[in-house]
């Protein structure tokens, strides 16, 4: 199966090609074996390919094809829960950026144990509330400056984001275009001077400050 889809490329050469373009290589598969254009008949033929071949290649031994295997298009249930329990973190979180898969398909990852895979979670699903609750909480701070300085944040995760022990986790609040004037007054009496100089910084560069 590799073979057909890749040619005579070694494994190394693999990790060159793009995600995006598995289903593209897959289609070229089944349209060579098919001669050419296909009718809608023969569309529906060729989808129904692409799946079992994408649901093969979540089985690869190597962990370069799964993950252009998570980035297809074709991915069955099945085959969401085998890359979802994958052992290789890269590929779970090129299961999480793909847009074609639901976050009710991979909410579970929020939760995942490597922080690679929460950062992918917040990428792709940032600004859903239920990824940003748990998130507000990880202990990784990059993870929660990350959340406080690129998304839209309800007032009361903004609040538990202003008291975060991490002063970084503070300053990247204060960067959020979106910060809540309540608490950027809370923020000018930070115990930090660091955080107190970037609230300083913000007014600075802003003729008007509006939420």
């Amino acid at each position: 199966i590799v073979s057909a889809l890749f040619g005579s490329r070694g494994l190394d050469e693999v990790s060159d090609i793009k995600p995006t373009k598995l289903s593209e290589v897959v289609q070229g598969v089944s349209q060579t074996e098919g001669g050419g254009s296909q009718s809608p008949d023969r569309d529906t033929s060729a989808k129904a390919f692409e799946k079992e071949v994408t649901n093969i290649l979540v089985k690869d031994r190597s962990a370069k094809i799964r993950e252009l295997a998570a980035s297809s298009k074709y991915l069955s249930d099945d085959a969401i829960n085998m890359l979802k329990a994958d052992p290789s973190d890269s590929v779970r979180s090129k299961l999480t950026a793909n847009p074609s898969v639901p976050l009710s398909k991979v909410k579970e990852l929020i939760n995942d144990r490597s922080p690679l895979v929460r950062l992918a979670m917040l990428g792709a699903f940032g600004q859903a509330n239920e990824v940003q609750q748990v998130l507000v909480r990880d202990k990784e701070a990059k993870i929660r400056s990350r959340l406080a300085a690129e998304f839209r944040l309800p007032r009361e995760l903004q609040r538990i984001l202003a008291t975060d022990p991490v002063e970084e986790v503070r300053k990247s609040l204060i960067r959020n275009e979106h910060l809540d004037k309540e608490i950027m007054l809370a923020l000018a009496r930070d115990k930090s001077a660091g955080v107190r100089g970037e609230i300083a910084k913000r007014l600075a560069g802003d003729a008007l400050y509006t939420t």
